[in-house]
């Protein structure tokens, strides 16, 4: 009896240590654009540094012309709000320009869901924003989303589906206006991660076979 108590006692705690452990590794980030700009000297026309750990930029970069990502405040007058700032988008110059995001780290990643919305509001017609995801074996996925018409003037959240749930290096919106809130990504499992929870598999049938 004594000997089954400490199994069972082993299995309880080596499974919460996996769960833990595996929570750690693969705990999500997301993008809200609630704090300002945190990249001074060039926050006003390309580049945002998000501190969950997701950057934004628009490509070209200078020196060429381009246009700017703008961060928009609450309550801001013809534009979509849910009730926090958000980041929009508008192509103004007609060139072919687009908006990257990545792991400031440059680790791969995951991306689950998004809010997007018409950068206006209210909206009259229905527009397209695309995802291109560029996944670390050299193949892309992507994905559009409608959104806006009707006379819409608020966020909808959008989940991508499992192409996009791993594997990813950079995410591109090739799309000329758009409006986005909260950009919900998942880190991949770091080496030092996967090798922890191996060693406490390792450690626990070690015990297992002390025990019985």
């Amino acid at each position: 009896m004594i000997m089954k108590t400490k199994y069972a006692t082993v299995r309880l705690v080596t499974a919460g240590l996996l769960l833990a452990s595996a929570t750690a590794i693969r705990a999500q980030g997301t993008v809200t654009f609630d704090q300002p700009w945190l990249i001074n000297g060039i926050q006003g026309y390309s580049f945002y540094y998000d501190a969950s750990g997701l950057g934004m930029v628009v490509n070209p970069g200078p020196p060429q012309p381009h246009d700017s990502m703008t961060r928009v405040g609450v309550g801001l007058a013809g534009h979509a709000s849910n009730g926090t700032p958000h980041m929009e988008f508008v192509n103004m110059l007609s060139i072919s320009e687009y908006v990257v995001f990545s792991l400031t780290t440059g680790n791969a990643f995951g991306v689950t869901s998004v809010d997007l919305a018409d950068t206006a509001a209210p909206s009259t017609t229905p527009v397209s924003i695309t995802f291109n995801g560029f996944r670390t074996d050299g193949s892309m996925v992507s994905e559009t989303f409608t959104v806006g018409g009707g006379g819409a003037s608020t966020f909808q959240t959008y989940s991508f589906d499992t192409d996009f749930a791993n594997g990813l290096l950079r995410v591109e919106i090739p799309s000329a206006a758009w409006a986005a809130d909260n950009i919900v990504w998942v880190p991949e499992p770091s080496s030092v991660g996967l090798l922890f929870v191996g060693l406490l598999v390792f450690a626990a049938r070690r015990r297992r076979r002390t025990v019985t």
